[in-house]
C-alpha cells in the first residue's frame, strides 16, 4: 500500500541520481584505470583505455588520451542526458 504511493513520488529523483552517480563511478574508473590500479579482469572497457594512454602521455604525446577521455566524457554525459529525460518523463506522467 505504501510502495505505490511513495514510488511514484520518489522515482523522478532515484533515476537522475543513479544517472550521476554512474558518472562519478565511470570517472573514477577511468582514474584509477589511467593510474593502473583499476580492476584488470576487463580490458575492453572504455576506462580501461585510458591506461593505454598513459606511457605516450609521458613521453610528451598528448593526443593518444584524447580518445579515451572524448570516450568516457561522452558516454558521462549521455547517461546524464537519458537519466534526465526518463526522470522528466515518468515525473509528467504522475502529474
Amino acid at each position: 500500500m505504501c510502495l505505490r504511493h511513495i514510488l511514484p513520488n520518489i522515482a523522478p529523483v532515484v533515476l537522475a541520481q543513479s544517472t550521476i552517480n554512474f558518472g562519478y563511478a565511470l570517472m573514477d574508473l577511468a582514474g584509477l584505470s589511467f593510474l593502473g590500479s583499476a580492476y584488470r579482469r576487463s580490458p575492453r572497457t572504455g576506462a580501461a583505455w585510458s591506461s593505454t594512454a598513459r606511457r605516450p602521455l609521458q613521453h610528451g604525446y598528448p593526443l593518444s588520451a584524447i580518445l579515451p577521455c572524448l570516450f568516457v566524457v561522452l558516454t558521462v554525459v549521455a547517461f546524464n542526458v537519458v537519466g534526465e529525460r526518463w526522470a522528466d518523463r515518468v515525473a509528467r506522467r504522475d502529474r
